[in-house]
């Protein structure tokens, strides 16, 4: 009897060193996981308080809709992940030129301090609010009543 418990205590004992063996680093990686996450979203959080723009010109001309921004913030921006909203509905399609400091064409990046134009084709002569949303989620509205 005194070798069977023995025994039996012995594989016990590898056993839980093994269970605790593959069990640490699969915690550790999920720590770390987590870590990384709370990084990023703090990082993104910052970049969001940091992003602003503001909606200078609403111009519009034989169905051709001219807005013209500026980033007031300390953040670069995407152009691309701007979004259009004309008098409630999703026009980001109808954009059709966008262009940073009214000399430069062809690039997704909006520095801070310039001014962006987007123009918009085919639009309506009716719209009264556009609504600017940047990647960070942050919103700015302009109404053509206030004008």
């Amino acid at each position: 009897m005194g070798l069977s418990v023995s025994a039996s205590t012995g594989i016990v004992l590898i056993s839980l060193i093994l269970i605790f063996g593959t069990l640490y680093p699969a915690i550790q990686k999920s720590e770390d996981m987590k870590n990384d996450a709370r990084e990023e979203w703090l990082d993104w959080r910052e970049e969001k308080q940091q992003a602003g723009m503001n909606i200078t010109e609403v111009r519009y001309e034989d169905h051709e809709l001219n807005i013209t921004l500026t980033n007031t913030g300390d953040t670069i921006m995407d152009i691309r992940e701007l979004e259009v909203m004309l008098n409630g509905n999703y026009s980001t399609d109808k954009i059709e030129d966008q262009v940073v400091d009214e000399e430069i064409e062809n690039t997704n990046i909006w520095n801070p301090g310039q001014k962006l134009t987007l123009s918009l084709e085919n639009v309506d002569e009716d719209i009264n609010r556009v609504a600017i949303v940047n990647e960070f989620g942050s919103i700015i509205y302009h109404s053509m009543e206030s004008d």
